[in-house]
């Protein structure tokens, strides 16, 4: 014969069963709470960080840009002091007249001995000395053309018109019709292309050769 069922006791003990289970799920849920607090402050602590790093790289690009635009500036203004002195340095020139005595390019040199009147070295002008001491960017040639010479080595005037046309072909990027163009330049200033005329260090002139 069946005994009969305790329903008062299963249902204490189901009640007990929940509350223990209710504990764990409250333990549970405070250890979930306690985990996301912590990678909360870990992340929190990260994003401090980066952001530090964040700043601190934003402060130095800023530093560069006003560094970078001083610099700029320097050289914007020593490329207008150098612009100045070489407007000045023509302004001081009497080029109507330098010209006038430029027609044969060259002058004399003043005779104090037999052995200069019988062998006398020929100074060039006033004129095509200013010009042959003068940077090739003070022909006003395309920019290319300019950015090509001095590329390949050409920095004054007298250094273009010394070189040998076969050197002066040789550079990369010079081409017959720039070679053309730089002669159609320079001739109306009573330049040549292979000039004859040379720098003589003791004396500080040039010379026709």
């Amino acid at each position: 014969m069946r005994q009969p069922v305790d329903y008062k006791q299963k249902y204490k003990e189901a009640r007990k069963e929940l509350s223990e289970l209710k504990k764990i799920v409250q333990r549970q849920d405070q250890y979930i709470v306690r985990l996301l607090d912590r990678l909360a402050e870990k992340n929190k602590k990260e994003l401090l960080q980066e952001n530090k790093v964040l700043q601190k790289a934003r402060e130095r690009s800023r530093l560069l840009a006003k560094e970078l635009k001083e610099t700029q500036k320097k050289l914007d203004e020593k490329s207008e002091a150098l612009e100045r002195m070489t407007r000045l340095r023509f302004k001081n020139i009497d080029l109507p007249s330098l010209k006038k005595e430029s027609a044969p390019i060259i002058d004399p040199r003043p005779h104090f001995s037999k052995l200069q009147q019988s062998s006398p070295q020929r100074y060039v002008s006033d004129y095509i000395s200013a010009l042959l001491d003068c940077g090739v960017d003070a022909l006003h040639l395309h920019p290319k053309v300019t950015t090509c010479l001095e590329e390949g080595g050409i920095q004054t005037v007298y250094d273009l018109v010394t070189i040998p046309k076969s050197d002066l072909l040789k550079i990369e990027g010079m081409t017959s019709s720039r070679l053309g163009i730089i002669r159609e330049k320079i001739k109306p200033m009573n330049l040549e292309l292979e000039m004859p005329v040379k720098y003589i260090p003791e004396s500080r002139k040039y010379v026709k050769l």
